[in-house]
């Protein structure tokens, strides 16, 4: 008994730590005047790493997770000051499919070479309801069952990352199936290096992926706007 309530506190405590990774990660340069509205598994790891360039030389580390969680500045709001003061904001979407299965492939496929490395995010969230799923449709079929405010962040919708007020117009929104050519303006005008793609998610693994259609017709509605931002990445003159 004693030994379950130490369980229970510890997802408890991570739950509470780890909480401010669950809002919208704005990632902000005040000289440069430049803010990178970080979503995951939307090459979030890639952009940090080329992003840390511009931290000063002492917090350009290796480390990803100091990457993630320590180096850069953040703020919980981009209000109309940085809209109207001519700041560069942008992120970077997915096909909200593919980011779901990318999820699934990086923290629980055997063939993945990260997955020791990041399964524990999803281990201990929400006391192990997504610990060890059957199969993709298992694990998407739980997501699913998820309030959206209580989403872990790497299948949380990527409109609910953004909350800005009419993102199409006020946010550069780059296209990750076309990003090389997307990000080369920003990576131009800020002297960035080349991205270099980390936390590489993809198997050997030939089997097709088969998902039934009532899951897909349940991924859809949920992941709706999500959708739109992407068609909208795509076909954006």
């Amino acid at each position: 008994m004693l030994r379950k309530t130490k369980k229970y506190l510890k997802i408890l405590i991570n739950l509470f730590l780890y909480w401010d990774g669950y809002t919208p990660q704005y990632i902000f340069f005040e000289k440069q005047k430049l803010i990178y509205i970080q979503i995951e598994k939307c090459w979030s790891s890639s952009i940090l790493e080329c992003l840390k360039v511009l931290l000063p030389k002492e917090k350009q580390t290796n480390d990803i997770m100091k990457i993630h969680w320590q180096w850069f500045k953040k703020i919980k709001k981009i209000t109309k000051n940085y809209l109207s003061n001519e700041y560069t904001i942008f992120t970077v979407v997915r096909d909200p499919l593919e980011r779901l299965i990318s999820c699934y492939q990086q923290k629980y496929w055997p063939s993945s070479e990260l997955k020791l490395t990041w399964k524990w995010i999803f281990d201990d969230y929400l006391f192990w309801y997504l610990k060890n799923p059957t199969s993709l449709e298992d694990f998407l079929t739980k997501i699913l069952k998820i309030p959206v405010w209580l989403m872990e962040p790497h299948f949380k919708p990527m409109f609910s990352r953004i909350q800005v007020k009419n993102p199409q117009k006020n946010v550069l929104i780059l296209n990750l199936d076309n990003l090389s050519k997307d990000f080369e303006p920003i990576r131009t005008k800020y002297k960035l290096p080349a991205l270099k793609h980390l936390n590489d998610s993809h198997t050997k693994n030939k089997n097709p992926i088969k998902i039934s259609n009532t899951l897909l017709e349940k991924i859809k509605k949920i992941y709706k706007s999500d959708f739109e931002l992407y068609d909208y990445a795509i076909h954006k003159k």
